[in-house]
């Protein structure tokens, strides 16, 4: 490849360097030569250049997808927890038992506050000095909406142990469903699967 630029370059001058005698001919090969090899180092400069580039986009690319991997290891797990404690209420209201255990309200509660703060590393709030001054950095300002999700279901949950009637139940029950949705939505807009569908097409 070098050669035939070489080539390329030396036929690009217009004088014939036969023409030329003694010094003026040495003079003529050295300059043309200074040109070539300026020329090459330019090119590999240049090609060094696009290389790390494309090697850069391709790092950040990489990272973006196993950070989306995390995501979706950690959305899964919150997913099948919210499916346990929604299939759970039920299962407890066609029993007619409407509060949970405190075991199970324990056990619940605390795989939740764990995913919640998970989320939190994936998820940081959005910075307002006017929310959550005195609080500890990671709480302070506002949560992004998929972690709304996860608390609202937290709480609502909370909620259910400390009221606990039949249509308390059966309106959380639907809470519960609607949090579940809306939490999945909001990992789908996150992550954009419809992004990778366009890809393998």
């Amino acid at each position: 490849m070098f050669q035939e630029f070489g080539k390329t370059i030396l036929a690009a001058f217009s004088f014939d360097i036969q023409t030329l005698n003694g010094i003026d001919k040495i003079n003529a090969v050295a300059a043309i030569s200074q040109t070539v090899a300026a020329l090459l180092s330019l090119s590999a400069l240049l090609l060094s250049i696009w290389v790390y580039s494309r090697q850069q986009r391709l790092n950040r690319w990489q990272l973006r997808l196993q950070r989306e991997d995390h995501i979706i290891a950690w959305a899964r797990m919150c997913l099948k927890l919210m499916s346990e404690v929604e299939e759970h209420v039920k299962c407890r209201l066609l029993k007619g038992d409407v509060k949970l255990s405190s075991e199970e309200f324990i056990h619940f509660r605390s795989r939740l506050s764990a995913l919640i703060d998970e989320g939190r590393l994936y998820f940081p709030n959005i910075k307002d000095p006017k929310k959550g001054a005195s609080k500890d950095p990671a709480y302070q300002g506002h949560r992004q909406k998929i972690l709304d999700d996860l608390v609202s279901f937290y709480d609502q949950l909370d909620r259910m142990q400390k009221t606990y009637t039949v249509k308390m139940n059966e309106e959380t029950a639907e809470c519960f469903n609607q949090l579940r949705r809306s939490f999945v939505s909001a990992t789908q807009k996150t992550i954009d699967p419809r992004r990778f569908n366009r890809i393998k097409a």
